[in-house]
């Protein structure tokens, strides 16, 4: 159960950051620039899709065909949302502040 737990989490921080995205692009770019993120609403739409079949394959009893398809977008998320975190701390901590 907590596989299935962290997966929903994780896939749910992914269509956050898909609809963050989107309100970026939309508050921030011109009307001609605007439609260039289609592919990646379309992911954010994927990972509905996947939330959702997960939860109705764990009512009907099949836990272990949820968790996997609930970890195959997630495990990538994981790792790059774990690589960003530790970028992000580098930065942060780094006694050097010229990254050019």
């Amino acid at each position: 159960m907590f596989w299935f737990k962290a997966g929903v989490i994780i896939n749910s921080i992914g269509i956050f950051l898909v609809i963050a995205n989107a309100v970026y692009d939309t508050l921030t770019l011109n009307e001609k620039y605007n439609n260039h993120n289609g592919v990646l609403n379309f992911i954010g739409l994927v990972l509905i899709i996947v939330i959702t079949t997960a939860f109705s394959l764990k009512l009907t009893g099949k836990l272990l065909t949820a968790n996997i398809i609930l970890w195959i977008p997630a495990a990538p998320l994981l790792l790059f949302l774990t690589f960003t975190t530790l970028y992000m701390m580098v930065i942060a901590f780094s006694k050097n502040k010229n990254w050019h």
